[in-house]
């Protein structure tokens, strides 16, 4: 389905306080192969908060699903205000869903030249529409990142081994967090990835690669998340 040599999985952004359409879309993308990721309120940017411009050179993610009809603010609102706050993702990798498609006119939707969808969602009509978006995908660019948590700046030497081969492979902690670590690393690891961790200074723990990044100087950034 994907372009050949990707590094990534695509990314989905989803915002809707419905959560039986949300867990509905969760499972479709999740099947799809899609990283998923969610949000039941409606602010400047759902990824990275009220930041009056988007400072990012790469998007956030490669398709974004917004309800219309939501308290504070409605789906046209927050696009019209990513799209003033300079949003990386394509417009045309957007899309608006309502279940009171007599508030929207006609014009307003052909307007914004976003695709829309009502609810009930038609499925067949949905997947029509990803599978134009990817063919708009570049999936070995990397994506900016979801951080949800402080990272404390850390270097240190690793050693890790992924569980292919049993190769004991070296790497550089970059930075740290509560539930893992980035390591930076010559070869690629692949998305979802279970490797293990060896240290001199703690028993060897096992971590999942939750995304990897290529660097552009022949060396990769890997995301790891305690298992």
């Amino acid at each position: 389905m994907f372009k050949s040599g990707i590094i990534r999985r695509p990314r989905t952004v989803i915002i809707d306080d419905d959560i039986v359409i949300m867990a509905l879309l969760r499972t479709y993308l999740h099947l799809r192969g899609y990283d998923v990721l969610t949000s039941r309120e409606l602010r400047g940017c759902p990824i990275y908060g009220e930041e009056l411009e988007c400072g990012l050179k790469q998007p956030c993610a490669d398709i974004m699903i917004i309800d219309f009809n939501m308290p504070r603010l409605n789906g046209i609102e927050l696009i019209k205000t990513q799209t003033a706050r300079k949003c990386k993702i394509p417009s045309k990798n957007k899309a608006l869903m309502t279940g009171y498609s007599d508030l929207l006119s006609q014009s307003i939707v052909d307007e914004l030249n976003y695709a829309f969808f009502e609810k009930p969602l038609d499925f067949n009509r949905l997947a029509a529409w990803f599978d134009e978006c990817e063919k708009r995908m570049d999936l070995s660019q990397p994506l900016a990142i979801n951080r949800k948590e402080k990272r404390l700046p850390y270097v240190d030497q690793i050693k890790y081994m992924t569980h292919a081969n049993n190769d004991v492979m070296n790497g550089v902690a970059i930075n740290i967090s509560v539930s893992g670590m980035c390591l930076k690393i010559s070869t690629p690891l692949v998305q979802e990835q279970t490797i293990t961790i060896i240290s001199s200074n703690a028993k060897p723990w096992q971590a999942s690669v939750k995304w990897l990044m290529n660097s552009g100087d022949g060396s990769y950034v890997a995301g790891l998340q305690h298992r």
